[in-house]
């Protein structure tokens, strides 16, 4: 396995995961993405980890910053085949599939996705985590649906 995104990982060096790591030629897991900002310090310091209450907020800046790992290792949404939503409010599913809705919406894509209620995530006032595995197609213009 390859750790595909070194330019995505703390800039401090103490984090003890890869942000993406490619498996194969075409197949590449991204870690789970929360409103906390990408570039950030371990242990987290308060200041860089305030977040919005809002979960329509939050969700968009998971899904921009999952979007911007994508792209770095040439990938879009249309090559994302899974997608895993850890929520600390299951009553926010509903905001956060139309958030993912909107980003997917050019992709020609729908991917299969798990939605998990969970106590909380790391980083305070975090509300929802997603984690994404995407497969990069041999034309590279996405992945199969049936």
């Amino acid at each position: 396995m390859t750790n595909t995104s070194t330019e995505f990982t703390s800039t401090d060096g103490g984090s003890p995961v890869s942000v993406s790591v490619r498996s194969t030629d075409t197949l590449f897991w991204l870690s789970g993405a929360t409103a906390i900002p990408l570039y950030h310090h371990h242990p987290h310091i308060a200041d860089e980890c305030v977040l919005p209450d809002d979960i329509v907020e939050q969700a968009r800046r998971v899904l921009t910053t999952i979007e911007d790992v994508l792209r770095f290792n040439g990938l879009g949404w249309g090559d994302v085949v899974k997608l895993s939503n850890f929520l600390t409010d299951p009553r926010d599913y509903n905001a956060v599939q139309q958030a993912i809705t909107q980003f997917f919406a050019d992709s020609g894509v729908t991917p299969a996705s798990t939605s998990v209620g969970i106590n909380g995530l790391s980083g305070e006032g975090a509300r929802l985590e997603i984690d994404v595995v995407a497969v990069r197609s041999s034309a590279q213009g996405g992945t199969e649906q049936k």
